[in-house]
């Protein structure tokens, strides 16, 4: 009797066919996160495996009105920090060109450089973990749109796999 079982072929393909979508459905998950990788000076993001400027990070997102918040809160930070960098460089820089130059040097510009500087970075950092915030909002709520449930059913006829989404 159990011989006659797994001769059957129908019902060989059964796990073979279950191994088959779970496979495909796992990567179909994954495909669609957004992945964030640590680099120096900041980070690289990619969506399915294609590497992503910030502007299509941002088309992304839109889409999640939550993730799309931090966002945007992000993108400011990131905008002011860059002019606290910007400003903070050339008042570090002028000093330093006097010196140079033989003139008569400002160290106090340096200091208030300095001080920007490191509030520009401190405001670069913040926005970074508001932009990996988002990036984890939009990855939970794909993953949770995306469940599903096997049954093996018998039926008249045998037995049959449904896959509800």
């Amino acid at each position: 009797m159990l011989y006659m079982i797994f001769e059957n072929t129908q019902i060989m393909k059964i796990p073979f066919l279950i191994f088959t979508i779970i496979i495909l459905t796992t990567n179909l998950c994954n495909a669609q996160k957004i992945e964030a990788k640590k680099v120096f000076g900041g980070y690289k993001y990619s969506f399915n495996g294609d590497r992503l400027s910030l502007k299509e990070l941002e088309e992304i997102l839109e889409k999640n009105s939550e993730s799309f918040k931090f966002f945007k809160k992000a993108k400011s930070n990131l905008i002011l920090s860059s002019i606290l960098n910007l400003s903070g460089g050339a008042l570090i820089g002028i000093p330093i060109g006097q010196s140079l130059s033989g003139k008569d040097t400002n160290w106090v510009l340096a200091g208030i450089g300095t001080g920007l500087a490191i509030t520009g970075l401190t405001i670069y950092s913040s926005a970074n973990k508001k932009i990996n915030k988002s990036i984890e909002i939009y990855n939970s709520e794909k993953i949770v749109a995306l469940n599903y449930e096997f049954r093996i059913n018998s039926t008249l006829n045998g037995l049959s796999l449904s896959v509800r989404f």
